[in-house]
């Protein structure tokens, strides 16, 4: 039985190493998807920037839709606080962030070149955000602020 046993711990190890392994695989591949949940959790941990994009944006005076995204410059940008707000943002994994009419979008997670997903924020708190090729809209714990989800 002792033989048994000693022949087979190599196995039993392995088997167990394994295990873990694909757990922990199986755990970060899960991660990469988006869900109401996890945007919750992410809103709650960015609200103040969020909130201090949200407050510049809805206060410019201007009709014409405003983009930005982690690959632009920020040198026209006067405000040093925002400026310092939208790149805290890019450094925490946020990919684009814009202004189209009623709806301020955080773009936070893409999969292939199809789908993107994120937080966006209605600006008048009557009327739901817009967002091109929108797939689902939520809301979340906080009135204006909703995830979504959207393909191109």
């Amino acid at each position: 039985m002792k033989k048994i046993i000693k022949d087979n711990i190599g196995l039993a190890i392995a088997i167990i190493i394994t295990v873990i392994i694909v757990g922990w695989m199986w755990m970060g591949i899960t991660s990469l998807f988006p869900d109401k949940n996890k945007a919750e959790k992410v809103f709650n941990k960015d609200h103040k920037i969020l909130e201090e994009v949200v407050s510049y944006l809805e206060k410019s005076n201007s009709n014409n839709n405003i983009y930005f995204s982690e690959m632009m410059s920020f040198d026209k940008i006067k405000n040093k606080s925002f400026e310092k707000a939208i790149e805290e943002l890019f450094k925490q994994g946020y990919y684009s962030i814009g202004k189209e009419g009623n709806t301020i979008y955080f773009r936070r997670w893409t999969r292939g070149w199809d789908f993107s997903a994120g937080i966006a924020y209605s600006i008048n708190g009557k009327d739901k955000p817009v967002i091109w090729e929108l797939r689902s809209l939520e809301p979340l714990s906080e009135a204006k602020w909703y995830y979504y989800e959207q393909n191109y």
